[in-house]
């Protein structure tokens, strides 16, 4: 062997002895290509075969997953109750200028106070709130599931019931009421009282047993005010009152009783107001009235002193305008004794006499024409002929339907509404016969001194 190293080689040594020269850098061969055939473009594509072997060989996966599911739908449909929303609609200050007509004077309008909202605000007023809620059983928080909102057809509690919670047992023939003040059996279709709580249920429910609590008065009040919901109307004065509830019947209630309420705080409001204004003006008038007879008297004295006039002409005036104003006042008092003798029957007639002695009242003279009256009166009649449609025909509602006993209860209500402006109608009419007879007393005052100088001129004259 050539043991000659050349340029570029390194020398390795062999097993037997000897040195061997090997290139430094081996020559570099071209890359050899793995795959000789081309490459089929459908090779990695997933079909509809291979998808449904897969769900074969997991079908117990698939069918666990299914059924969970379902089984979690259905248990969140039973949790979940609906709730039903019902709107009244009002016109905010109608009553309050229905009864001030005539009698309040325009007044230039703050413009840093908006009449609307302050109206508004009172309707979301938490003592008026609170007074829905004493008279609509709203404290006490019924559970539905499995329990139909129609068989609930009456609920009330009464201001001073403790919170509690009311467990219900529904039987075949009647039901449990549990409280810590003790248990009490009702019967379907009759109220049952137990712990302030009186609760009238039609029919045995699907649920066997149930538990409602009874909320404080103000936790009632947050609740209600929380699915209160008042908006106002573009460019207008009317709103839309709004009330959530899980119970149909509760949320009709709930809003009818709030526009009910704040048209009653509207009237007293206004009634108090023309009240105060009405005795104001009496006293004014009582004392210009007296004013008046003096000075009239002195004028009549002077006219006579200066024989510028016939005494005997103003003392036959005077007679006259007493002989008027006596027609008046008769006619004011038969009016005053038929209304007073109308009232004294309405208060001892039963139902159906009271209706047609509360029509003869509307019809009376003077009386059609107040406008809180007539509005009423009409609100009364609308309820009416909506029972008796509800009530007749072949698909007559029967006599226990919530709806027909709310029809009932707002035809009471407005009856009451009614028979009380009818009184204060009165108690106006006494008060103008008083007015009657105070100037009937200063005319024949004024009337004795026009005398005694008509005895005096005739005394001189015969002197």
């Amino acid at each position: 062997m050539d043991s000659q190293q050349r340029p570029g080689e390194t020398p390795v040594p062999l097993t037997g002895g000897g040195v061997v020269s090997v290139p430094a850098r081996l020559p570099e061969w071209p890359p050899v290509p793995l795959h000789t055939h081309p490459e089929d473009p459908n090779a990695h594509r997933v079909t509809f075969e291979d998808l449904f072997e897969a769900l074969r060989r997991q079908a117990w996966v698939v069918l666990l997953s299914l059924v969970v599911c379902l089984a979690l739908a259905a248990v969140s449909i039973w949790l979940e109750q609906p709730t039903y929303r019902a709107t009244s609609v009002i016109r905010l200050g109608e009553a309050r200028d229905a009864v001030t007509l005539g009698i309040e004077n325009p007044i230039e309008p703050d413009r840093s106070v908006n009449r609307l909202l302050s109206e508004i605000e009172l309707l979301k007023s938490r003592s008026l709130l609170g007074e829905v809620v004493d008279a609509s059983g709203y404290r006490l928080v019924a559970d539905y599931r499995g329990f139909s909102p129609d068989l609930l057809t009456a609920a009330t509690v009464r201001p001073d019931a403790a919170i509690d919670t009311i467990s219900f047992s529904f039987l075949e023939n009647g039901f449990r009421m549990s409280a810590r003040q003790g248990d009490v059996l009702g019967e379907y279709g009759r109220p049952a009282s137990v712990a302030g709580v009186t609760v009238e249920i039609m029919s045995r429910p699907l649920a066997a047993i149930a538990d409602w609590p009874v909320l404080s008065r103000e936790a009632a009040i947050d609740d209600l005010a929380e699915a209160l919901e008042v908006r106002p109307r573009t460019e207008t004065n009317v709103v839309d009152v709004r009330v959530e509830d899980r119970n149909p019947a509760m949320a009709q209630a709930l809003a009818n009783r709030i526009v009910t309420l704040y048209q009653d705080v509207e009237v007293k409001f206004a009634q108090d107001r023309a009240r105060k204004r009405r005795v104001f003006l009496e006293e004014q008038v009582s004392t210009t009235s007296e004013s008046l007879a003096a000075a009239e008297a002195g004028l009549s004295e002077l006219r006579a002193t200066s024989q510028l006039f016939d005494p005997s002409q103003e003392l036959r005036a005077r007679q006259e305008n007493r002989l008027v104003l006596d027609i008046r006042r008769k006619e004011l008092d038969a009016d005053l004794g038929m209304l007073a003798g109308l009232l004294l029957q309405l208060e001892e007639a039963p139902g159906e006499q009271r209706r047609a002695i509360v029509q003869t009242l509307v019809s009376s003279p003077g009386i059609a024409e107040n406008p809180v009256i007539r509005q009423v009166h009409d609100q009364l009649t609308i309820y009416g002929t909506t029972l008796d449609s509800l009530t007749t025909g072949e698909s007559a509602a029967a006599f226990t339907s919530p709806v027909v006993r709310r029809l009932e209860s707002l035809i009471a209500t407005t009856e009451a509404d009614l028979e009380a402006a009818i009184r204060s109608h009165v108690s106006a009419l006494r008060a103008r016969s008083a007015t009657s007879r105070r100037r009937r007393r200063m005319i024949r005052r004024s009337g004795g001194v026009s005398t005694k100088i008509l005895r005096s001129n005739r005394s001189r004259s015969w002197g």
